[in-house]
């Protein structure tokens, strides 16, 4: 099980340092009328539910318990998004009890 969640970080790291690495590779390429949203050095961008919500949270986070039992009850569905933003298919509620927990413990 830990040997999981270690392996499910460590794609979802790889997969934050390559939207950092393409990010700043197609800064120029951005339309003006699509303003490129920008994340505070140590946060990254997630996408919840069916609308998408987009919340940042700290880095710090990835490595709270709950935080990696989420990520790796959706394994498939995030590794399945490819270069696209990482998206949990769990409902805004349910993520932001998590976020509120994780919170709360620190």
């Amino acid at each position: 099980m830990a040997k999981l969640i270690k392996t499910n970080f460590q794609l979802l790291m790889a997969k934050l340092r390559f939207k950092k690495h393409t990010r700043k590779e197609n800064k120029t390429c951005r339309s003006p009328k699509q303003p490129e949203k920008l994340v505070p050095e140590g946060f990254f961008p997630i996408y919840v539910g069916e609308e998408h919500k987009r919340y940042v949270v700290p880095l710090t986070f990835l490595s709270a318990r709950i935080f990696q039992a989420l990520l790796n009850q959706f394994t498939e569905e995030i590794r399945a998004v490819g270069d696209k933003p990482i998206t949990v298919p769990c409902s805004a509620e349910m993520f932001e009890s998590i976020l509120q927990f994780i919170h709360s413990q620190n």
